[in-house]
Parts: C-alpha cells; sequence; structure tokens
C-alpha cells in the first residue's frame, strides 16, 4: 500500500486488467455499470451500489461495510479494494479500504468525468453526518487511479461538472488559467489535454500539505465553502444541483462576496466572472437547484463547514489569479451580503 499522497496514474482507452496488481481484490461499483464490468467482475469477488450522497449517509456506509464483512467470511480474506465509480462510491469505497482492519489497499477507477480530476486523486475519504457534508473521513491515497475512457458516460454533454472543478483549479495557477481561458467552448479534446495538467497541479498541492496541515491543500477548496451548503440546501428542497455544479455557483457566488470585500482586484474579478459565464448559466443553476433560501439555515451549514477552525468561516480567496490565500469572516458578513444585496438584485426574494 501507497504511502505517499500522490497517486501514480494511467488514461488508457479502456480498462487494462493487467494493470492491476495481484491480490485478493473486492470491486465496489456503481450499479449503473453492471454491463460494462463484466471482466473485473469475473475475476473479482463484488459488491455494486447505487451512487449518489445516499451512498455517503452513515447507515449505508454501515450497510456497505456488513457486507464485505460476510463476503469475505463467504469467499476469503480481501486485500483490497477496487472503487469503481463517481466521487460518491469513490469516497465511500475509500473510507472502508482505509478503516477496515486499520487500512487494506485501494485502487481507483473513476467512471465520471468530476471524478477523473477530482475525487480519485489527493487521497480524501468522507462519508457524511450530522447532515453536513464529508464530516467523517481520512486521509488514505490510493495506489493507482486506472483512467477508462470507455468506462465514462458516452454523452460529453455531462462534462460540466468536470469542468466546473477544473475551472476552479485553474484559478490557483496562472498558467493553467490561461490554458483553460483559451478554451471558447467545452469539447472532448481540449478536455483531455487539460486533465493530466488539472491532475499533476492537484498532487503538487496535495504533495505540500498531504494532511492540511499547513492550510496549503485548502486552496483546494475554492468555490466550495458557500458551494457545499448550495449543495446540501438543494439536496433538502427536492432540487438537482450537483456537487460539480454547486461547486461552479459556489466560485461564482464567492467572486462576487470576496470583490464585495474588496479581496480582489476589479480586473481579476471581472476576468473570472466573464470566463464563468462563458461555460455556465447562472439563471440556470439557480432554476436546477430550486435552492432554499433560508437565512438560518444557510448560516447553520455555513458554519459547520470543516475547513473552519473557531466561529469564523474560511473561503479561499484571490490577492490575484494564481494567487490563492485563506481568508476568515464571520458568517454574518456572508449572509448580510447574500440576503442585503445579491439575492435582492437577481430577484430571489
Amino acid at each position: 500500500m501507497s504511502n505517499v499522497f500522490t497517486s501514480p496514474y494511467k488514461i488508457s482507452k479502456s480498462l487494462d486488467l493487467s494493470q492491476i496488481p495481484a491480490a485478493r481484490w473486492l470491486v465496489i461499483y456503481d450499479e449503473k455499470l453492471d454491463a460494462r464490468i463484466s471482466g473485473l467482475k469475473k475475476k473479482y469477488p463484488h459488491i455494486k451500489v447505487k451512487a449518489g450522497e445516499g451512498l455517503k449517509e452513515f447507515s449505508s456506509f454501515e450497510k456497505l461495510s456488513q457486507k464485505m464483512i460476510r463476503l469475505e467470511e463467504k469467499s476469503g480474506r480481501i486485500e483490497g479494494i477496487l472503487a469503481v465509480g463517481g466521487g460518491s462510491v469513490g469516497d465511500t469505497a475509500a473510507f472502508l479500504a482505509s478503516i477496515y482492519r486499520r487500512g487494506i489497499r485501494l485502487i481507483h477507477i473513476p467512471t465520471t468525468y468530476l471524478s477523473v480530476i477530482d475525487s480519485a486523486f489527493g487521497g480524501k475519504t468522507a462519508v457524511n453526518a450530522g447532515g453536513a457534508k464529508n464530516q467523517l473521513g481520512t486521509f488514505y491515497p490510493a495506489e493507482k487511479v486506472l483512467i477508462a475512457k470507455d468506462l465514462l458516460p458516452k454523452d460529453f454533454s455531462k462534462i460540466e461538472d468536470a469542468w466546473a472543478e477544473l475551472f476552479k483549479i485553474s484559478l490557483l495557477d496562472l498558467k493553467l488559467w490561461k490554458k483553460v481561458s483559451s478554451v471558447k467552448k467545452v469539447n472532448e479534446k481540449d478536455f483531455w489535454c487539460l486533465v493530466p495538467h488539472a491532475i499533476d497541479l492537484k498532487q503538487k498541492i496535495v504533495k505540500r500539505d498531504p494532511q492540511e496541515k499547513k492550510g496549503i491543500r485548502k486552496f483546494l477548496n475554492l468555490g466550495h465553502t458557500i458551494g457545499h451548503v448550495l449543495e446540501m440546501t438543494s439536496k433538502l428542497s427536492g432540487g438537482y444541483l450537483s456537487h460539480g455544479q454547486a461547486v461552479a455557483l459556489g466560485v461564482y457566488l464567492e467572486n462576487d462576496f470576496l470583490h464585495d470585500q474588496k479581496c480582489i482586484s476589479k480586473r481579476d474579478f471581472q476576468e473570472i466572472k466573464t470566463q464563468w459565464e462563458r461555460h455556465f448559466s447562472l439563471e440556470s443553476l439557480l432554476r436546477h437547484g430550486r435552492l432554499l433560501w433560508s437565512r438560518s439555515l444557510f448560516q447553520k451549514l455555513l458554519l459547520k463547514d470543516k475547513k473552519n477552525t473557531s466561529s469564523k468561516v474560511q473561503i479561499v480567496s484571490l490577492s490575484r489569479i494564481g494567487h490563492p490565500q485563506i481568508k476568515e469572516f464571520d458568517s454574518e458578513q456572508i449572509i448580510d451580503f447574500l440576503w442585503g444585496q445579491w439575492l435582492k438584485s437577481h430577484r430571489l426574494l
């Protein structure tokens, strides 16, 4: 099992089973992939799961753990987990691998565009608890990440979630930002050209601060402070805001807030806004999310954010593009901006 916090990866047209080291692996996979991973299922014992935030609830995690124990009793000792799916499958299966017998082997096989550049790398594992995202988790990097293009959605229009993550991480590095900014309309060729740059940048940041002790790794949470709140409120109101869409909206809102607080230059604020509006639709995201604009609930979830170290709310700010820093605010400052200006200006109140 790898002791480093960066995972070697391979991008290929289809999954090459010879890339999986010899071991007694358990495949935990998204049920939607049932017909597409027959080779893995023939070779290894497997458990299928229903992907989504419901999988990350602690009650679901407990059931998955029990299934794994029963399967091991029936078929023999399990040495590692192959996590085959998107972010919810990867987060949950990796958390299980990290605590099962104090840690067994782990390989990620991401099957969504978002997980290719996000959850499969960096070693964060998590399940939800207490009505908030990712409250229980560990740091546990995969020993390897295998990216098979034929396991990803055939419909490339489903790229929006991944593009939101790629857009976000590009703001942390001026060279990558220039590459992303040069893309007029997202297409498959440009996406796969940019993927290695995004992965390498994330792993570079993680290597400098593997367990988020120095604050450097927190830069990867740009857009997530407000984004996670939006994701949870959308879920509560019966909306359909995905993680990537929530991050995209979080980047937009945090950019507006930080500009209001004079934390970012007018020039960079406008550049980010212009590029964002080229690829995302604010009106569409708000409509899709069916967001529950409850001031008290929003503040409660904001204060639950795991990045917070006190009663202050931490937001990743940019002194300029490519130069992130952590800023702390009273939750009331954020709430007052949203309810006092932003929501009214967008006719949401």
